[in-house]
C-alpha cells in the first residue's frame, strides 16, 4: 500500500543450527533437541518456517493449513498460477507462465502479484518462485491428481516448444511427460541421440535406462531405446550398465550382424571391467554370429589383441595381433580412397586399430615411430567425432614428450584435458588427467598443481573406472606425487599397499621398482634387503609381461636403487645391460642414466664429477625434478672435502624444492643442511632471496604482464604464478605489483652500483 520509496526489503539470512535449537526450545520447550535440529534442516535456517513448522508439531497438514490461510480470499487465478508454481518446482518468469497455461500477461501479472503481496510466491531477478519449499509442499498436497497431471502435461508441451536442442530443457519435458502419464519412447530417443548427451551425467542415463525398462516390450522401437541407453553407458564410463545392456540388445537384435556387433560392445565393457575370460566368452560368441561383414571382422581381431596385451598379459601375440589388425584397417581405408573417406563405422574401427598399433609400439619402447603412429593418427581423426579426435590429440601429446618435444606435448595434453572436462568426456577426463598429471610430475615444475590434478582425476576414476592402458595405474601417479610432496613414510606404505591389491602383473613391474627406488632413497644401505626383495619381483613380472619397455625402464631405475643402497657394481651391470636393450632412449632417460652412473661409482672424486656432469644435462632439460635429486646428491657427495661448494648446493636445492613444491625433497636437504651445523632456510620471509622462478615471474611484471600472460610464457599454471608473484611480494615488503616493480628496478640499481 506505500509508494516504492518509502519501503525496504531485508533478506533474513538462515539461523545456525545453534541458534535454531535456540529459538525451537522457546517456542517449545519440551521439544527433543533432535526433533529441533530436522526442523531446523526442512526450515533451511529460515526463522518464520521454522517457527511455523514447531507451532504444527511437524506436521505437513499444520503446514497446509498455514497456507490455507493465506491463501483465504485469494482469486482463481492466484490459486491456478500458485499450482502451476508448485508443480514446476523453479523459477519461472511471467511470460514462462502465459505460454503454459495460454493467459494474456496482464492476467498472469496480476496473479503473481496477489502471490507476492500474500507471502507465497517472491519475485527475484525477473522471475518468480515460491518462498520456500515448504510452501510448494504444502501446494501439492492440496492439489488433485488430475490437475497435478494437466500440469505436467501443459508444462511437457510448452517445453518441447520451446526447447530445441536444450538437452536441460528436453530432460525437463520427459520428466513432466512421466509425471504426466504421457508416452516417454520418443522423447527419450530424441535426447538419447543428441550430440551432447554425455551432459546428462548418471542422474540422466537412470532415467533413460528406467524409460527403456518400462515400456511397453512388444514397442518396435524400445530396442533402438535400450542401445542408445548402452552407448551412452559406455561414453559415461558406466561398465557394469553398459554390459548389461549391450547383453539385453544382443539377446533381442533381429540380425545376426546386429548380434554379433552387440555382443563385440559386451566384450568391450568386460574388457573395462578386467574381466579376462568374459571379455574372451563374450568376443568368441560374438564371432560365431556374423563372419562376413569386414568392418566387425577387423574390430574383432583388434579386440582380441587388446584382450591379449592388456589382460592376458600375452605381449608377443598381442603385438602380432595388433599388427596384423593394423594391415587389415590400412588395406580397408586404401580400398576406400582414404580414411576420411571410410563410413562413420568403418572410420572408428580404423582408428581403434591405429590406437592399439600406437600401444603396442609403445611397450616395444620405440619412440621414433610411436611418433608416426601418433601423427597419422591424429591426422585420420581430424574432422571426425570429437571424442575419437581429442584422444588421438592426446596420444599425439604423450608421443611428442617422449620425443623430446615436452612442453609442446605437454601443452597439448593441458588442452585434451581442458576440452574431456568441457565436453563431459569422463573416460578421456580420466586418460587425460593421468597423462597431465603424470607429465607435470616428470617436469617437477609446479607438484601442487600435479597433486590437484591427479586427485581430481582419482575422484573421477572412483565413479567412472580407471582402465589404463599402455599406462600405469592412477594410484601409482597419486602415490608418486604424495611422495614427492611430503611425509614420504606415509606415502610408502600407501605405494607397498597400491602394489600388493594390483590384479595385473604387468602394472606391477613399475610399482615393486618404485618401492625399491623410494625405500633406497629414504634409508639408503639400511634398506638393502627390501630393495633386492622388491626388485625380485619386479623382474619375476617382466619376464612373465614379455615386455621391452617395462623390462629397459626397470634395468635403469633399478641401478638407481642399487647403487643407493651400495650395491655399486649390480648398479653398474643394470646401466650396461639398459644401455644394449634401448635403441632409442629419450632426454630424460639419458640424464637418469648418467644420475645413476654417478651414485654408482666407488671413488667420491669420480661420483662429485658424475653427478656435476648429470646436473649439466639436467638443467639444460624441462625435466626440473630430476635436477633437484642430481643436486641433493651432489651436496652428499662434496659434504667430505668442499663444505662450503656442498652448503651452497644443498640450500639451493632446499629453495628450489620448496617452490617446485618437492617438499620431501626439500626436507632431506634440509636434513642434509643440520648435519653440517646450518640453520635451514624457510621460504616466505620477509627479506629472504627471491628464487630463480620469482625472479623471472617479478622481471615479467615489473614488465607490465598480467598473471595470465606470465603462465602462457612460462608454461606454468596461472595458480602457480599467482603463488610465485604474492612470494616475491611479501619477500620485497611490497604490497602491490607496483611497488614490486619500483624494489626490484632499486635492487637491479644497488646490485650495478655494488658492482662498480
Amino acid at each position: 500500500m506505500l509508494p516504492p520509496e518509502r519501503v525496504s526489503r531485508i533478506e533474513l539470512a538462515p539461523l545456525t543450527l545453534e541458534e535454531g535449537i535456540e529459538l525451537a526450545s522457546a517456542i517449545d520447550p519440551g521439544m527433543d533437541p533432535a526433533h529441533a535440529r530436522e526442523l531446523w534442516g526442512n526450515a533451511q535456517g529460515s526463522p518464520f518456517w521454522l517457527e511455523a513448522l514447531v507451532r504444527a508439531g511437524g506436521a505437513s497438514s499444520g503446514l497446509t493449513e498455514l497456507l490455507t490461510v493465506r491463501m483465504r480470499g485469494a482469486t482463481s487465478d492466484a490459486s491456478a498460477v500458485l499450482a502451476l508454481l508448485a508443480v514446476v518446482g523453479r523459477p519461472v518468469i511471467p511470460p514462462g507462465v502465459a505460454g503454459i497455461l495460454d493467459w494474456p500477461g496482464h492476467r498472469v501479472e496480476a496473479s503473481l502479484t496477489e502471490l507476492i503481496s500474500r507471502g507465497v510466491a517472491v519475485e527475484m531477478g525477473g522471475a518468480v518462485r515460491l518462498t520456500h519449499d515448504l510452501i510448494r509442499e504444502a501446494a501439492l498436497t492440496g492439489l488433485s491428481e488430475e490437475a497435478r497431471q494437466d500440469l505436467h502435461r501443459r508444462l511437457a508441451e510448452r517445453l518441447e516448444i520451446d526447447a530445441g536442442d536444450d538437452l536441460r530443457l528436453l530432460r525437463e519435458a520427459l520428466q513432466h511427460r512421466e509425471a504426466a502419464g504421457m508416452a516417454t519412447l520418443d522423447l527419450a530417443m530424441r535426447i538419447a541421440r543428441l550430440p551432447r548427451r554425455t551432459l546428462l551425467g548418471e542422474e540422466g542415463l537412470r532415467l533413460l535406462a528406467s524409460i527403456a525398462d518400462e515400456s511397453d516390450p512388444l514397442d518396435t522401437e524400445l530396442l533402438d531405446l535400450h542401445e542408445a541407453v548402452a552407448w551412452l553407458a559406455t561414453e559415461l564410463g558406466e561398465h557394469e550398465e553398459a554390459l548389461a545392456r549391450w547383453s539385453l540388445v544382443a539377446e533381442r537384435a533381429v540380425t545376426p550382424l546386429a548380434r554379433a556387433s552387440s555382443l563385440l560392445a559386451a566384450s568391450s565393457e568386460a574388457f573395462a571391467l578386467r574381466r579376462a575370460s568374459e571379455a574372451s566368452e563374450l568376443l568368441a560368441r560374438s564371432r560365431e554370429m556374423d563372419a562376413t561383414d569386414e568392418v566387425l571382422l577387423l574390430e574383432q581381431r583388434t579386440h582380441e589383441a587388446a584382450i591379449r596385451l592388456w589382460l592376458e598379459q600375452r605381449t608377443t601375440e598381442g603385438r602380432a595381433l595388433a599388427r596384423e589388425a593394423l594391415t587389415e584397417a590400412t588395406r580397408l581405408a586404401t580400398r576406400s580412397g582414404g580414411p576420411s573417406m571410410l563410413g562413420p563405422h568403418a572410420r572408428r574401427a580404423y582408428l581403434e586399430a591405429l590406437r592399439l598399433d600406437y600401444e603396442a609400439t609403445l611397450l616395444a619402447g620405440d619412440y621414433a615411430a610411436l611418433l608416426t603412429t601418433a601423427e597419422a593418427r591424429e591426422a585420420a581423426a581430424r574432422g571426425f567425432e570429437l571424442e575419437a579426435y581429442l584422444t588421438a590429440s592426446l596420444a599425439l601429446g604423450v608421443a611428442l614428450r617422449n620425443n623430446g618435444r615436452v612442453r609442446e606435448g605437454v601443452a597439448r595434453i593441458r588442452r585434451v584435458w581442458g576440452d574431456a572436462h568441457r565436453q563431459v568426456l569422463p573416460k578421456l577426463t580420466v586418460e587425460a588427467g593421468f597423462q597431465l598429471a603424470r607429465a607435470l610430475e616428470l617436469l617437477g615444475d609446479d607438484l601442487v598443481e600435479a597433486e590437484r590434478v591427479i586427485l581430481e582425476t582419482r575422484e573421477l576414476a572412483d565413479r567412472v573406472g580407471d582402465v589404463p592402458r599402455a599406462r600405469y595405474p592412477l594410484g601409482k601417479v597419486a602415490c608418486g606425487i604424495a611422495l614427492l610432496r611430503g611425509a614420504p613414510r606415509d606415502g610408502l606404505l600407501r605405494l607397498e599397499r597400491v602394489t600388493a591389491e594390483e590384479p595385473n602383473g604387468h602394472l606391477r613391474i613399475a610399482l615393486h621398482q618404485d618401492v625399491a627406488l623410494w625405500n633406497a632413497r629414504l634409508d639408503g644401505p639400511a634398506a638393502a634387503a627390501i630393495v633386492d626383495e622388491q626388485l625380485a619381483a619386479a623382474h619375476a613380472c617382466a619376464e612373465k609381461a614379455g615386455c621391452a619397455r617395462c623390462s629397459a625402464e626397470l634395468l635403469l631405475n633399478s641401478a638407481e636403487a642399487l647403487a643407493r643402497v651400495g650395491e655399486r657394481d649390480a648398479a653398474r651391470q643394470a646401466l650396461t645391460r639398459w644401455k644394449t636393450s634401448v635403441a632409442s632412449p629419450d632426454s630424460l632417460d639419458d640424464i637418469i642414466w648418467l644420475h645413476a652412473r654417478a651414485l654408482a661409482e666407488v671413488d667420491q672424486s669420480d661420483r662429485v664429477a658424475g653427478l656435476e656432469g648429470a646436473l649439466a644435462a639436467a638443467e639444460a632439460s624441462p625435466y626440473h625434478l630430476e635436477s633437484l635429486w642430481v643436486r641433493l646428491d651432489l651436496g652428499w657427495a662434496m659434504a667430505g672435502d668442499k663444505r662450503d661448494r656442498a652448503v651452497a648446493e644443498l640450500k639451493r636445492t632446499a629453495e628450489e624444492a620448496c617452490e617446485r613444491g618437492a617438499g620431501t625433497v626439500q626436507e632431506l636437504a634440509e636434513q642434509a643442511l643440520r648435519k653440517l651445523g646450518v640453520r635451514t632456510w624457510r621460504r616466505g620471509v620477509a627479506g629472504a632471496p627471491l628464487t630463480g622462478r620469482e625472479q623471472e615471474v617479478a622481471g615479467l611484471v615489473a614488465g607490465g604482464a598480467t598473471n595470465r600472460e606470465i603462465a602462457t610464457a612460462l608454461f606454468l599454471s596461472p595458480k602457480t604464478v599467482e603463488r610465485h608473484v604474492s612470494n616475491a611480494l611479501k619477500k620485497l615488503g611490497a604490497r602491490n605489483r607496483t611497488e614490486l616493480a619500483s624494489r626490484l628496478r632499486d635492487g637491479e640499481a644497488e646490485h650495478a652500483g655494488n658492482a662498480r
